[in-house]
């Protein structure tokens, strides 16, 4: 190619630090590396806790703060506690980590 010279293979390693990395450098440097445990999926249950039940559910994590607001069919839900129950370990198969989200009716 009309004088041009191919580029060197660039290396995949990453370079070496010349100053000692703080713990929270290591930790996060670990972290980065590291592959995530295989973990079954979060139940989130809203509770009413004017009549103590369930009013709708998600297989999947609903993180809501305390305060927040989930709109649940024609009602809205104010979030007033927050419960995650996990499971003990057992021999018990399909038991699942519930996220309980306690709510009363929020005043429109």
């Amino acid at each position: 190619m009309f004088g041009r010279r191919p580029r060197p293979p660039r290396s995949s390693a990453a370079p070496v630090r010349s100053t000692p990395l703080t713990d929270e450098q290591q930790r996060h440097e670990f972290h980065s590396r590291s592959e995530p445990i295989p973990t079954r999926p979060v139940r989130t249950v809203l509770i009413d806790v004017s009549s103590d039940s369930q009013r709708g559910f998600w297989d999947a994590p609903l993180w809501m703060p305390i305060g927040g607001v989930v709109e649940g069919g024609d009602d809205f839900w104010e979030i007033v506690s927050v419960r995650l129950r996990l499971p003990t370990a057992g021999p018990e198969e399909g038991v699942r980590p519930v996220l309980y989200l306690y709510a009363r009716k929020a005043e429109a």
